[in-house]
């Protein structure tokens, strides 16, 4: 009996260690969401193969220890979209995109539509420079979730990026249209103005 509480006591712990895990990824999922990471910079405002922190800069030990935490997560079991995306995320979050890329591309094979993982992948190849492939994606998602306010915005940015203004005047003027006083019809504005459209 007492063997047993033993083994009891340790699972429960192990649970516990789990469940605080995935609060903290999912506090980062969070906070990326809710800072605008999904969505791409106003054009001018950073170089297209860099994020707001260089690739040289240190990343929190935490979002380090997550990221080998969940690198053996998808080691023991491949096909966990949750995982995957979730390491993705971990990985943008250290200005890692390049190899956030194939975990993402693995969870969109499971989850095709999936809003997050087709944002957060049109993102990465954006950061990447890969525009054609941020734009292919970006029209996916917007295929599947026409209203999605920083697909909209995204698909503007991207346009700007590349030299195509009056596209991205359009794409931006769609989303503050569509989700006016969002984050992203703010982007959108500020974009706009940048442009000289207003």
């Amino acid at each position: 009996m007492i063997k047993g509480m033993n083994v009891s006591s340790k699972l429960i712990s192990a649970g516990v260690i789990l469940f605080l895990l995935a609060a903290i990824v999912v506090a980062l999922v969070v906070r990326g969401n809710s800072n605008g990471d999904s969505a791409m910079p106003v054009p001018g405002t950073m170089s297209p193969h860099s994020s707001s922190m260089s690739a040289s800069s240190n990343v929190h030990p935490d979002v380090l220890h997550q990221i080998a935490v969940l690198k053996s997560a998808t080691q023991k079991d491949p096909k966990n979209v949750a995982h995957l995306s979730m390491l993705a995320v971990a990985l943008m979050d250290a200005n890692r995109h390049a190899e956030a890329i194939p975990y993402l591309e693995r969870a969109i094979a499971i989850s095709p539509k999936d809003e997050s993982l087709l944002l957060n992948l049109s993102v990465c190849y954006a950061q990447t420079g890969r525009y054609d492939q941020a734009m292919e994606i970006t029209d996916r998602l917007l295929r599947f979730h026409p209203s999605q306010p920083s697909a909209l915005y995204n698909k503007g940015a991207l346009y700007a990026t590349i030299g195509k203004t009056d596209d991205a005047v359009r794409w931006w003027k769609k989303v503050i249209a569509v989700a006016p006083g969002t984050d992203d019809a703010k982007k959108a504005s500020a974009g706009l103005t940048q442009l000289g459209n207003h």
